[in-house]
This record gives structure tokens, sequence and C-alpha cells, in this order.
């Protein structure tokens, strides 16, 4: 999502600020999946997750995992799962 809103962006030639969220519901209980013989014992305690944040087109361009890790980076830990998606959240990318 991240990407096309860069695309957008660039194609446009908006160079303003935008207002990104996510979101997401019937979450409580949930829990990362795991295979079968290793549990996952992290249950996400809220029924729903919301997140924004702010970002710029040199952020959309140079650093989306930075925008990735503000928008979902609480959920993730809260399942115990950051370090599974550590790629995705790496400030490059």
């Amino acid at each position: 999502m991240l990407e096309l809103i860069r695309l957008i962006s660039e194609d446009v030639g908006y160079h303003g600020n935008w207002a990104v969220a996510v979101g997401a519901n019937r979450l409580r209980g949930r829990r990362r999946w795991s295979q079968p013989m290793f549990a996952a014992y992290h249950r996400y305690s809220a029924d729903t997750y919301e997140e924004s944040t702010g970002t710029t087109l040199a952020e959309l361009r140079d650093a989306q995992g930075t925008v990735t890790r503000r928008l979902l980076g609480p959920l993730l830990r809260s399942l115990d799962s950051e370090e599974a998606f550590e790629s995705a959240l790496a400030a490059e990318g």
C-alpha cells in the first residue's frame, strides 16, 4: 500500500505529507500462527487495532519499513512476532 501511495504521489506530482492508517477488528484472543508443536502463547487482548502516522514522499521512497514499523510494530510486538518481520520493518525498503 505504501508503494502504491508513493507511485501515485510521484505520478501526480504531489510532494506533500500523507496521513496513513491501518486497522483490524475481531482480534481479541487471536495469536500469531505457528507450527503446531511451537504454540504461540501471546494472545491479542483488545478487539480492535488501529494505528496511524504521517509520512513524507521522501520517507515513502527511502524508508517504507520505518513507516510500516510505526503502523504495525505495536501489534507485532504484542503478538511476539516483530522478529519474524524484521526485514519488512527495516529502515530501508
